[in-house]
């Protein structure tokens, strides 16, 4: 067999490595504390930008069954990543970012899936399910964003706040944890809507995937009894 048959071999099963997912996790906490430090001197920042792209296809890449399923999903998140870089036509660029958005929502989907089929609660489990509830916020953040490029009045940010990707991380993770400090508000329809789904689908994912991971480790328990 060649080596690009041997890389694009269905039959070759792949295992997620514990430690894959919490590097993942570990690179995604990094990347949340250091992104509004750095674009605070630099708005751009494409480092950070390109960083967090790897930090997608690096998740898309865990999650892969087999290795075409690797290639497939590395390469088109590679594609819709670096697309809004580029200098498109509006209408594209929009059509670029509705993507890179339904590949953000993917890849918290095939976490999530990975978590609720363990049969043993272990570290890989925990850390997968922490990777797709950053994976939530950060998503949703750029829903944000697109949101207010297409209205800027769909959200309302005190006076003197800066209306920036930071700004739209920070809603997005009080609105998934149903903190909500009420500072920024949704003012749209639209933006009313995807903050109600966004802190419906926040508890849901937690009951949820809690709920599985403790009867997992319940019946690991019982089953060593």
């Amino acid at each position: 067999m060649s080596v690009l048959g041997w890389f694009l071999n269905t039959n070759r099963p792949r295992r997620a490595d514990p430690r894959q997912f919490g590097g993942l996790f570990a690179l995604m906490c990094v990347w949340l504390v250091v992104y509004p430090v750095v674009t605070a001197w630099d708005e751009r920042a494409p480092l950070l930008t390109a960083s967090f792209s790897l930090i997608a296809i690096q998740a898309l890449s865990i999650t892969a069954r087999s290795q075409r399923e690797r290639v497939v999903l590395v390469a088109g998140g590679l594609i819709l990543l670096v697309a809004p870089l580029l200098d498109l036509p509006p209408g594209i660029a929009y059509v670029a970012a509705i993507l890179v958005v339904l590949l953000l929502i993917y890849i918290p989907i095939r976490l999530s899936t990975f978590v609720l089929e363990q049969q043993v609660v272990d570290r890989n489990s925990i850390f997968g399910a922490l990777c797709a509830y950053l994976f939530l916020g950060m998503s949703w953040a750029l829903i944000y964003a697109m949101l207010v490029e297409l209205n800027p009045a769909s959200i309302a940010v005190p006076e003197g706040t800066e209306r920036n990707f930071t700004t739209w991380l920070y809603f997005s993770f009080t609105t998934l944890s149903t903190l909500g400090y009420g500072d920024i508000t949704p003012r749209s329809s639209p933006a009313r809507m995807m903050a109600i789904l966004e802190a419906l689908i926040g508890q849901i994912y937690l009951v949820v995937v809690v709920a599985r991971l403790v009867g997992a480790q319940f019946a690991g328990s019982m089953q060593k009894d």
